[in-house]
């Protein structure tokens, strides 16, 4: 009978630790997809140059870096460096790029159920990233995917000059796997052209 009883305790045990682990779980999941509704400005061109920023601001002039390595070791991204450095499965990266004003925040925020801010006019400055935790099937293991969204600065702005563009369009390239052009009819026009044109100068730096 002791050893039965033994036997209970531990099994009771178990069960109860197991279930404490799941509530820490969804407990830590539920404040990921929280921290995950609001955007995080990575970067923004000025003056003909890609500036990246650290934590959503101006990396600090006491910070110096000269070459790829250092400038990357200095770059933050606030509350998602929690969830970048503890994620183990998969990731994808998911962009949107088009004119000025053609709706690509409006389908970010909907295909991530993030905040992008959308208004009339020019409403994204540089590089915006949001992030959500996406699952096939049971959810469990390899079927569990974070998807990076990256917000990107309309093309064509009078703000921007045209190696600006360039240089956005070169990010884009570099970091994603699927870019969505969002066009609101099927016809390619002198915009879409245009947007091509850069994407195709971007991939030429890079090769």
């Amino acid at each position: 009978m002791k050893i039965e009883f033994q036997v209970e305790n531990a099994e009771n045990y178990l069960i109860s630790v197991a279930a404490e682990e799941d509530t820490h779980v969804k407990m830590g999941m539920w404040v990921c997809k929280l921290v995950c509704l609001t955007p995080i400005q990575i970067a923004h061109v000025e003056n003909n140059a890609m500036v990246a920023l650290k934590d959503g601001l101006q990396i600090p002039h006491y910070i110096s870096y000269v070459e790829s390595v250092s400038l990357s070791n200095s770059i933050c991204f606030g509350f998602y460096d929690v969830v970048f450095s503890n994620w183990k499965g998969k990731i994808k990266v998911i962009s949107s790029m088009e004119k000025q004003s053609s709706g690509k925040s409006y389908l970010l925020n909907h295909l991530s159920g993030s905040l992008l801010d959308v208004i009339g006019g020019r409403c994204t400055d540089g590089v915006w990233m949001t992030i959500t935790i996406g699952e096939d099937g049971d959810g469990q293991g390899d079927n569990r995917y974070l998807y990076v969204f990256l917000d990107f600065d309309g093309l064509d702005s009078f703000e921007r000059s045209e190696q600006e563009d360039m240089l956005l369009s070169v990010l884009n390239v570099a970091v994603s796997n699927l870019t969505i052009f969002n066009k609101k009819d099927f016809h390619l026009d002198k915009d879409t052209e245009s947007a091509f044109s850069r994407f195709q100068s971007g991939i030429n730096l890079l090769k």
